[in-house]
């Protein structure tokens, strides 16, 4: 029997397989201490958001979002510093079954740019590693899906011949505030000085030193609009500049204006989505372009009706050449906006990381971005005393809230929301006092800000109240409505189940949505 196994081995390819053994958010794979930590396993490191600085085998790497590096097994690895949202730890091990040795990763000394599929590849391969026990080969499966994806975008890369540049440009990206020259960066991508000069200004546009010079004052922009302005000196020393008369000559090549004029000037503000654009508008602020949801362009008359998507620009909505035009002081967007250096070298980007500052710190930080900070208590102060109203009411009626789940059906899957992803989810939790239950906080909701299921699995989930956004009439859903599963929930049986019809109101955080949701949903529990 062995020898038949043998032979039938023996004659098959040598391949090596790969599976993960190890998935950790890089905050929890290592201590922020300083100590230095030796890895049994190869393994990748995903910087999904944010930056970070750490020293792998000696040398100190800096990593920016969207960005993967490869390391072999044994490699040590010391945190200097954590600026990243997300970022992720997956160790792997490697088999042959002809007992051959297998073949690793091939490991990176430079970190790799890597697209928004991969970095979501890594989300969902973390996300799905915590319940791996129910599902065993969703991890796998994500697993093997993130480093086909990555070889393809290697590969591609390597094809196209810069890779290195990709590499020179993170460096740069996170260092541009630091003295750095062409012969440092041409070294650092394996190449004379002379090749990097001619490969970047014909890849970029322009010439190294204009370009450092672009991001600086762009930085320096972004602090100013965010209320972070030191004195010129100061700020100049912080971008990498001598002092602030030398700043303030860069600022007017760039800008064309003094930083003191840019900083009182009224702000022509682009806005690349929904929220922001309707927190504008609240404001009685007109954006140059911004992004307007049906229920915004149904609330204000001065919403264009041919600008019904959220700005992209990976081909789906919106272009540079349009911005270029415009020439907008500042560009706002959600935090993944930041890594767009293509849209920083055109304009300001205040980029608001969403999921750690409530509606509220968004609401007030674009106030301050347009000059209307006063406006803007006064809103939330009248929100905050409908609000008041509203706990008592419920305290009246409801008494303690209980746990409370928001799905929004498809026809096959199901989306629970949290607090950060709008959908009521900051009204019902944050402002009303109800909980999110515990089983979505363990599969990291917190995290995502959502969690997807199949449709007929939402029965696992079990809450004191079930709210059902975008409701479709399908098969799928008549047969789970009619399920043992569910006719067994306790929400179902108490009749907690809420259902909201008017899922473009319910998308939005921004005040005006958030008032109207808030007073539907009070209708709809005390009804």
């Amino acid at each position: 029997m062995n020898n038949k196994n043998s032979l039938q081995l023996a004659g098959m390819p040598d391949y090596t397989y790969y599976f993960p053994v190890e998935i950790h958010s890089l905050l929890d794979a290592l201590p922020n201490n300083g100590h230095v930590i030796t890895r049994d396993y190869p393994f990748l490191l995903v910087i999904m958001d944010g930056s970070i600085r750490l020293v792998i085998n000696g040398f100190e790497q800096s990593l920016q979002g969207r960005s993967v590096l490869l390391c072999d097994k044994g490699s040590s690895l010391q945190l200097i510093e954590d600026q990243a949202q997300r970022a992720f730890l997956i160790a792997y091990n490697c088999t042959t079954l002809t007992h051959s040795a297998p073949r690793p990763l091939p490991s990176s000394r430079l970190p790799l740019s890597c697209s928004y599929r991969a970095a979501m590849l890594a989300l969902e391969l973390y996300t799905a590693w915590q319940s791996r026990s129910e599902h065993p080969f969703r991890a796998q499966r994500l697993f093997l899906e993130l480093i086909e994806q990555l070889q393809l975008e290697l590969e591609e890369a390597q094809y196209q011949g810069n890779d290195w540049l990709h590499s020179v440009l993170s460096h740069i990206h996170l260092h541009y505030r630091e003295e750095l020259t062409r012969e440092q960066l041409a070294a650092l991508g394996s190449i004379s000085p002379e090749h990097f000069s001619r490969t970047f200004h014909k890849q970029i546009g322009s010439t190294f030193s204009t370009y450092m010079n672009t991001l600086r004052i762009r930085d320096v922009q972004q602090q100013l609009l965010t209320g972070n302005p030191s004195n010129l000196h100061d700020l100049a020393q912080k971008v990498g500049y001598k002092d602030g008369y030398y700043l303030s000559r860069k600022f007017k090549q760039v800008v064309g204006i003094s930083p003191t004029t840019f900083l009182r000037k009224p702000k022509r503000i682009l806005s690349t989505n929904y929220n922001y654009t309707a927190m504008l508008l609240t404001l009685q602020t007109q954006p140059v372009l911004g992004a307007y949801s049906a229920f915004v362009q149904t609330q204000y008359s001065s919403a264009p009706n041919d600008q019904g998507q959220e700005l992209r620009w990976d081909g789906s909505y919106g272009s540079y050449e349009q911005i270029q035009t415009l020439m907008p002081d500042v560009v706002i967007g959600f935090e993944k906006l930041s890594e767009d250096m293509t849209l920083k070298s055109i304009a300001p980007v205040v980029a608001i990381p969403f999921m750690r500052l409530d509606w509220r710190e968004q609401f007030r930080q674009i106030a301050e971005i347009a000059g209307k900070q006063q406006q803007a208590e006064h809103l939330l102060e009248q929100y905050n005393q409908q609000v008041k109203l509203a706990n008592i009411q419920l305290d009246r009626e409801l008494g303690g809230r209980g746990s409370l789940i928001i799905w929004e059906l498809q026809e096959n899957a199901a989306y629970a929301f949290g607090n950060r992803y709008g959908r009521g989810g900051h009204v019902l939790y944050d402002d009303l006092g109800f909980q999110i239950p515990d089983l979505l906080i363990q599969e990291g909701i917190g995290t995502t800000g959502y969690i997807e299921v199949p449709l007929d699995e939402i029965c696992n989930y079990p809450a004191d109240y079930i709210i059902l956004l975008d409701l479709p009439h399908s098969p799928q859903t008549a047969r789970l409505f009619d399920s043992p599963d569910w006719l067994a929930l306790e929400a179902v049986k108490q009749q907690r189940v809420v259902i909201l019809k008017y899922a473009d109101l319910f998308y939005g955080f921004d005040p005006q949505s958030t008032l109207a949701q808030l007073k539907l949903l009070m209708a709809s529990f005390t009804s």
